[in-house]
């Protein structure tokens, strides 16, 4: 009795390993191991065809770009002879040019012809008039507006005359201006009217 009486409990050692279920509830329970077994590669996607005409395009095929817009028929007036292509083509007008700023529309195309027309007279007067005044600043902004417009409807050789007056008058050369502004109101007065008989076909 007296040697169970002294006798002392002994203690747990700390280093002792903590119990499973202690340390499952402290840290949550242990992720499932999903790695992926050898025996069972993953899957390659086999290519398929293509399945659209926006893929087509990157060829570079002028169809599949007609497809995309919904506007094939935008294509059809290039071939030889068309009535409306030949009649822009006399006025200087490249219009597959014209097509590219209409989204290749041809409905779209003729509208644009048509406002480019109906701003002709006016614009073509002021000119002549800032010509006459020395009016070098709002001369410029006639020039660029002449340059940009011509080049959205395919007229590139009016559009780039356009543009050499208008860097002229912006750098103060004046008697550029003076000297071939005449040339540039014919040139454009042709292009008016080739742009007028077009949209008659």
């Amino acid at each position: 009795m007296i040697f169970d009486f002294f006798q002392k409990k002994k203690p747990q050692s700390s280093s002792a390993a903590p119990n499973a279920g202690d340390n499952e509830a402290k840290t949550g329970p242990k992720e499932p191991d999903v790695s992926v077994s050898a025996e069972f590669p993953t899957a390659q996607k086999a290519p398929g065809p293509v399945k659209d005409a926006a893929s087509a395009s990157i060829n570079g095929t002028a169809q599949a770009s007609a497809a995309i817009n919904g506007t094939a028929q935008a294509f059809e007036p290039a071939e030889p002879g068309n009535p409306f292509f030949e009649a822009l083509r006399k006025g200087n007008i490249d219009p597959r040019e014209g097509l590219k700023y209409s989204q290749n529309n041809e409905e779209l195309y003729r509208i644009l012809l048509e406002e480019y027309i109906n701003s002709a007279g006016e614009r073509t007067a002021k000119m002549k008039s800032f010509i006459d005044e020395g009016d070098i600043k709002n001369y410029t902004i006639q020039a660029h507006s002449l340059k940009s417009t011509s080049k959205t409807i395919g007229a590139i050789e009016l559009s780039d005359r356009a543009l050499k007056l208008e860097k002229a008058a912006d750098s103060g050369d004046w008697d550029t201006v003076v000297r071939e502004n005449a040339e540039l109101l014919s040139d454009y007065e042709l292009v008016v009217r080739a742009a007028k008989a077009a949209l008659e076909n």
